[in-house]
C-alpha cells in the first residue's frame, strides 16, 4: 500500500466506455446540420471511400479547421412532451484530415467504420479528446426529462450503455450530473372494474451525464436494477 496526495479528481466511470463520444457526433442540431460540410466526390471519381481514401468536399465556414467527424444524418430526436425537434441522431462512419485546398477541399479518410458516400457530412472534431475525469453531483434543482435514444438502437439497454436524454445545457445540464432512471411501467387493466389505471414510475439505475449540448445530453448508465428502455424517465435523484 502507498498514498499519495489527491490533488485530481477521481475517475468515476471506465474511460474506454466513452472516450469515442467525446470526439464524435452523435448528435447534431439542425442548424449545425444544414451548415455542415459535405462529401462530393472521391480522387479519381471513387463513389464509396474506405480507409486512407482522398476525397473532396465543400461547404467549410472555417477553413483553418483540420480534422472532422464524417457522419450520416439519422433520425430526428424529439422531446417526448412538446414535440420540440432537439437534434439528429448520426451515425459516426469515420475520422478525416484535411491535406489542402480550399474550395473544394482535399481531404483523407484515415479510419473508416464504414463506407462514405457522397453528401455525408463532416462536422468538426478535436485531433484526440482529454482523459475524462467528473465530479458526480445532483443537479442544483429539478429536472425531468426522456432517454431518447441510445447509439446501439436497442429498445433495452444495460449497464455503460450509453445513451441520449431530453435535457440539455438549456435546463441545467452540467457534466457529471446524476440522474436517477424511471421505469415507465404502463397501465393495466382493472380486474374489478375492467378500466386501465396507470401504474406508478419504479426506479431502475442512475445516469452520469458526460457530455452536453444546448437542448440535450448524452449519459453513462452507471448502475442498473433492471433493464432500462427507450423512454423511461431521468429525474433530479
Amino acid at each position: 500500500m502507498h498514498a499519495q496526495p489527491l490533488d485530481q479528481a477521481i475517475p468515476t466511470i471506465p474511460p474506454n466506455a466513452i472516450l469515442p463520444f467525446l470526439t464524435q457526433p452523435f448528435a447534431v442540431g439542425e442548424d449545425e446540420l444544414r451548415d455542415a460540410a459535405y462529401v462530393t466526390v472521391g480522387l479519381d471519381d471513387r463513389l464509396l471511400l474506405g480507409n486512407n481514401s482522398e476525397f473532396y468536399a465543400r461547404g467549410f465556414a472555417d477553413a483553418s479547421q483540420e480534422y472532422f467527424a464524417v457522419v450520416r444524418p439519422g433520425k430526428p430526436l424529439r422531446n417526448p412532451d412538446s414535440g420540440e425537434l432537439l437534434g439528429y441522431d448520426t451515425t459516426f462512419l469515420g475520422a478525416a484530415q484535411r491535406l489542402e485546398g480550399s474550395d473544394p477541399v482535399k481531404l483523407m479518410l484515415t479510419n473508416a467504420k464504414q463506407e462514405v458516400v457522397p453528401k455525408d457530412r463532416l462536422v468538426a472534431s478535436p485531433k484526440q479528446a482529454p482523459l475524462p475525469f467528473y465530479h458526480p453531483h445532483a443537479p442544483k434543482k429539478d429536472v425531468r426529462g426522456w432517454i431518447m435514444s441510445s447509439p446501439n438502437a436497442v429498445a433495452e439497454v444495460g449497464q455503460f450503455a450509453v445513451v441520449s436524454i431530453s435535457l440539455g445545457a438549456r435546463d441545467g445540464m452540467e457534466e457529471g450530473h446524476v440522474l436517477r432512471v424511471m421505469r415507465q411501467s404502463g397501465t393495466r387493466r382493472d380486474p374489478m372494474t375492467g378500466s386501465r389505471y396507470q401504474l406508478p414510475e419504479e426506479e431502475s439505475g442512475l445516469a452520469l451525464v458526460f457530455r452536453t449540448f444546448e437542448k440535450l445530453s448524452y449519459a453513462l448508465i452507471l448502475t442498473a436494477t433492471r433493464p432500462i428502455n427507450i423512454g423511461d424517465a431521468v429525474i433530479t435523484p
